[in-house]
Parts: structure tokens; C-alpha cells; sequence
């Protein structure tokens, strides 16, 4: 088996990668230090990586055109099958490793500004922030995370009952009442029982009936009680933490509001986020918009723009708590966290500075030179990865431009820097 140790995306727009990396020791700069790595002190020529997948030697490029945002490898434990996805602001790909191709999965409503993505329950689950949260199982189609209008988190007490008998395969539903049901209200029939669907309120018939977005898949009989969902409809992050998942900074449809501070904690390995007491909303700390997470002693941190909120679990009923470390430096980029290979924590910070949870800032010999010159505007872009292989620390970094054209590299206290490379993401990839 050939092996792909570390996967590098470039923009296809841009070409191929053409660069001459400088290592930067003691603050001082080597223009040619060409494809290195720092081994046991000592300078060695690194194994050659792969920038792109390909076919007959040649890049393959994203069917919509459009930058690779993240790449998603994906261990399916149950069949030892590993999987490969390739997302964009507009579609999700999974690289075929038979024909060479990227097949398209999934093609968003709204373009996606970020992407973020878990392992659980033996499934990629995904949130692309302007979109429903997504949910892939390795074979056929990536489908919305519990229902095609968005993930329930809540229900509401019975609004209405069916009144008359409402056939399958027909959009018409018969009600006693519309008395607060509106069009857009997500609501399920019959909950609880053998009939239970999910519907989306299309338009209303005042009084008799309502109209859904989608065919009923079951014929529904008179006197069967109808409660409207309360949906996650968008979110920015989905993470798995003791077995159990969060869907973090989410949009819900009945508020039509976002939820900075907020996550919801699903039941134990399964995606059911109203079933069961310990399941729950939790709002996390006094300060901030949530930015990102990162693992560290078994401790789950949530980065906030401002300031960070360790949340672990706990014996008893509420399962979870937090705890907000006060005058703590926040989050910069969402995709900077790093963990190594001994579970140290790395991230860019909200003062422009790479930092080593429990040890404080590291990027003093870089800070004026490169840090200090990020584009603000582009920090959605910054990209790390920790390199197992190399046992490298690597972030790709926008300065003084639009894109990423910087890569930075940290081991051993040393920093290597590789300029003019125009790289959108990383990731472990085995082919």
C-alpha cells in the first residue's frame, strides 16, 4: 500500500505549488533549506509529500471549481474502510478511489463560510454553517443530521389533531385547528406512536387544513396529535466529547436566532437530542462568541473570541459543567487548534500568538516577521495540523494577502517557515 502521509489541498485556481521554504533558527533566516525536517537536532531532507489527489499523474481538481475549505478522513470502524471527503463552499466529494474521481454527495442550499466536522457514533457528521447540519455514513448520500428540515431539539405542547383522514403520498393534511401554525413551522404527527412523521408547514388554509412542503409517507387518522419541533436549521460546529454529541453555536427556527453561547448535548452514542433527561441545552459562560474547541487533559475547551470555558463531565444528574477562566487570551482562527502527539494543545490566539496551553506563548521568534501580519480579513482561511509522521506542528496562514501563502512549522522549539505557498488545507490521508 503506497501511503500518502500527509495531504496538502491547494487552491485549483492557483496551479502548482512553486516555493523555496526558509528555516528560521535562533530568529535567523536560511533561503535554502529546500524540503527539510528537523530530526533529533539535526537538519534531514524530508520525504516528498503529496499536494494533490490525481489521475494518470495529472491534479484533480473540484467538479464546481471552487477551493477545496476542508478535507475530512474518515475511518469507518465497522468495516475498516477508510473514506475520504472533499468539502467546498458549494458541494461535499468523496475521492472514488476506483475511478480517480471526486463523486458529489451533497450540494448545499447556501454556500458554506466555514466547515466544521466530528467522528460519532461511527458516522461523519457535519455542520457547513449556513446549511443544516449533515450526517454521513460512508455509503450513499450525505442526508440531513435527523430530519431534511433540521435537527429537533425541542417539541412544543399539542397545538392541533388531525381531523380527518390525511392520505399517504399527498402533500394535504387535515386539522381541527391552524391556530399557531405557520408556514415554516416544522411539526410532527402522531409523536411517540406508530405514525410518527415529520412534516414542514408549506402554506396554511385557515381553520382546515395545512399544505406540506414534502409528501406525507403515511396515511394519518382523525384525532392523532400534532406538536410543532423546535430545529436546528444551521450551526457552527459539531464535536464528540465522552461519547455523546455536541452541536455547538446553532440557529434555531422557531427564535430565528443564533446561539453564541450555546450548545446541545445529544443522548449517549446516539443523535437524539430530545429523547432522555441528560440531553439539554447549555449556555457556556458570561462573555464572547464560542470560536472554536480544542482537547486537553481530557477536558473539553471552548475558545470563545474572548476568553476560553473548560467544560468536563461530572458525577450526578446534570452530567456536564464549565468553568470560565477569567482574563484568558481567545481564539483567533477556528481551525489553529492543534493537538500533538502527546495531547499538547496549540492555537492562535486572539492577541495574534501562537500558544502551548499550560505553557503560554511560543511564537516569539516569528511573532514581528509574520504573525503580526495576518489579514484580519481572511482568518477563516488559517489552517493547522499536527504532521504524525514528522512529528511536526504546521499552520497555513494568509499574511499581507487575500489567500494563504504561508506555511509556518514547529518542532522542537524550532520554526521553519515556507513562503509564497498557496495552500487551503491539510489533512492524513493513506492511499
Amino acid at each position: 500500500m503506497a501511503k500518502t502521509s500527509f495531504g496538502i489541498f491547494s487552491n485549483p485556481i492557483k496551479g502548482v505549488i512553486k516555493n523555496v521554504p526558509s528555516l528560521l533558527l535562533n530568529e535567523a533566516v536560511t533561503p535554502d533549506s529546500d524540503k527539510v525536517v528537523l530530526t533529533d537536532g539535526e537538519i534531514h531532507r524530508r520525504p516528498m509529500r503529496s499536494y494533490y489527489l490525481t489521475k494518470n499523474d495529472a491534479a484533480v481538481v473540484t467538479p464546481d471549481g471552487n477551493p477545496v475549505m476542508n478535507l475530512v478522513p474518515y475511518i469507518k470502524e465497522s468495516t475498516n474502510t477508510l473514506y475520504l471527503l472533499v468539502l467546498t463552499k458549494k458541494h461535499i466529494y468523496h475521492w472514488n478511489t476506483t475511478t480517480s474521481a471526486l463523486d458529489q454527495k451533497y450540494e448545499l442550499a447556501a454556500d458554506a463560510d466555514t466547515w466544521d466536522y466530528c467522528i460519532f457514533n461511527d458516522k461523519v457528521v457535519l455542520t457547513p454553517n449556513n446549511d443544516l447540519p449533515l450526517v454521513w455514513g460512508g455509503t450513499g448520500s450525505v442526508t440531513p443530521l435527523d430530519t431534511p428540515y433540521g435537527v429537533r431539539v425541542s417539541y412544543s405542547t399539542e397545538v392541533t389533531t388531525v381531523d380527518a383522514e390525511s392520505a399517504a403520498s399527498q402533500k394535504v393534511l387535515n386539522v381541527a385547528a391552524t391556530t399557531g401554525l405557520e408556514a415554516g413551522d416544522v411539526i410532527i404527527i402522531d409523536k411517540g406512536n406508530a405514525n410518527e412523521e415529520v412534516g414542514k408547514v408549506n402554506t396554511v388554509q385557515a381553520g382546515v387544513s395545512v399544505t406540506l412542503v414534502d409528501n406525507l409517507s403515511i396515511t394519518h387518522a382523525a384525532t392523532e396529535k400534532i406538536y410543532i419541533c423546535t430545529c436546528i436549521t444551521k450551526a457552527k460546529f459539531a464535536k464528540e466529547y465522552y461519547s455523546r454529541l455536541i452541536i455547538a453555536y446553532p440557529y434555531l427556527d422557531q427564535d430565528a436566532r443564533w446561539y453564541a453561547q450555546g450548545l446541545y448535548i445529544s443522548a449517549l452514542n446516539d443523535e437524539d437530542f430530545v429523547s432522555g433527561s441528560e440531553v439539554g441545552y447549555f449556555g457556556i459562560g458570561q462573555r464572547g462568541k464560542i470560536k472554536g474547541f480544542g482537547y486537553y487533559n481530557s477536558i473539553l475547551y471552548i475558545f470563545k473570541d474572548r476568553g476560553k470555558v473548560q467544560f468536563f463531565p461530572v458525577a450526578g444528574t446534570e452530567y456536564f459543567n464549565y468553568n470560565e477562566i477569567p482574563d484568558s487570551f481567545g481564539l483567533l482562527a477556528m481551525h489553529s487548534v492543534v493537538n500533538d502527539d502527546k495531547g499538547n494543545l496549540y492555537y492562535l490566539a486572539s492577541d495574534y500568538t501562537i500558544k502551548q496551553e499550560g505553557v503560554g506563548t511560543i511564537s516569539a521568534p516569528i511573532q514581528t516577521e509574520i504573525l503580526d501580519k495576518i489579514q484580519p480579513d481572511h482568518l477563516d482561511k488559517v489552517r493547522g495540523a499536527y504532521v504524525r509522521d514528522y512529528k511536526e506542528m504546521m499552520w497555513a496562514l494568509p499574511v499581507e494577502s487575500n489567500e494563504n501563502n504561508y506555511v509556518i512549522v514547529y518542532k522542537d522549539g524550532v520554526w521553519l517557515l515556507m513562503k509564497d505557498v498557496n495552500i487551503s488545507c491539510f489533512c492524513d490521508y493513506y492511499v
